[in-house]
């Protein structure tokens, strides 16, 4: 069995513990990844912890490496303490997100439906450490040639985090804080007329919420919806507008629900 010592592997990511059992055995990335029915491509970027991987992948490649999963994933159970081995197993385990459908995430955001995923797949805490990551199976081309069928997204639905979302004078600060080319989970929004400081939809006649999601609780809140896109924003001459290839619109026409932290391309 391949041994790292293990006051280097706690300071080492579940990939990079992957790379040195894999070596020590003395195996090639394109014999592993053989094994394992996958790309060297495919083991490359786990090794990198460039992307997810899923549970039955990590069960299979611990038996190809002959290494039990306790100690890849470093939970020490050596301790009277149950107290303690919770904690280890807790910091330890990488995060488990479920990737759903994107053609879900209406019944996701609005319903209290049980849902059940296209996969399970783990993540180094390292690289994906929230706890409010949803994760997305792109279904089509729509969002193409930037996210294309089949590929995984991971948004970040606590982006606004520290951001007071609520104050109408806080908007134009919240817009300088959207970087130019990066990647966004966004709900379209129907037309809407401006009373005062808001954006009155036009449907219902609630008040519609650019930067968080509506409440169920406000009977004043839009809870209208022209379906939802990953797109790319767009910051010119402080103006905000998000785009793919079917469309380009204002920041005043979508609803935010997060910022993609991940992309794994499909292989």
């Amino acid at each position: 069995m391949a041994i790292i010592d293990s006051e280097i592997s706690t300071k080492l990511s579940t990939g990079e513990k992957i790379k040195i059992h894999r070596q020590n055995r003395n195996m090639s990335q394109t014999e592993l990844s053989r094994l394992m029915k996958k790309t060297p491509v495919w083991l490359s970027k786990i090794e990198r912890d460039q992307r997810e991987i899923k549970v039955n992948d990590l069960v299979m490649l611990c038996n190809i490496l002959k290494i039990d999963i306790n100690q890849l994933l470093e939970v020490q159970t050596k301790t009277n303490s149950y107290k303690t081995i919770l904690q280890n197993v807790v910091s330890s385990l990488p995060n488990e997100v479920a990737v759903y459908k994107m053609s879900e995430v209406e019944r996701i955001l609005r319903s209290n439906d049980l849902i059940e995923p296209t996969l399970y797949a783990y993540w180094d805490p390292n690289v994906l450490s929230s706890n409010n990551i949803l994760g997305l199976f792109i279904e089509d081309d729509s969002n193409s040639p930037y996210i294309n069928i089949g590929d995984r997204v991971y948004v970040n639905k606590n982006w606004h985090e520290g951001i007071l979302l609520n104050n109408i004078a806080n908007e134009e600060k919240i817009i300088k804080n959207f970087r130019d080319d990066t990647f966004w989970l966004i709900e379209k929004l129907p037309e809407s007329t401006k009373r005062f400081s808001m954006l009155i939809c036009k449907n219902c006649g609630g008040r519609q919420e650019n930067f968080k999601q509506p409440s169920f609780d406000d009977e004043y809140s839009c809870l209208c919806s022209d379906g939802f896109s990953i797109v790319k924003s767009n910051f010119k001459d402080d103006k905000l507008s998000f785009s793919n290839n079917k469309f380009l619109l204002e920041v005043k026409k979508i609803r935010i629900v997060g910022r993609l932290v991940q992309i794994v391309k499909e292989i």
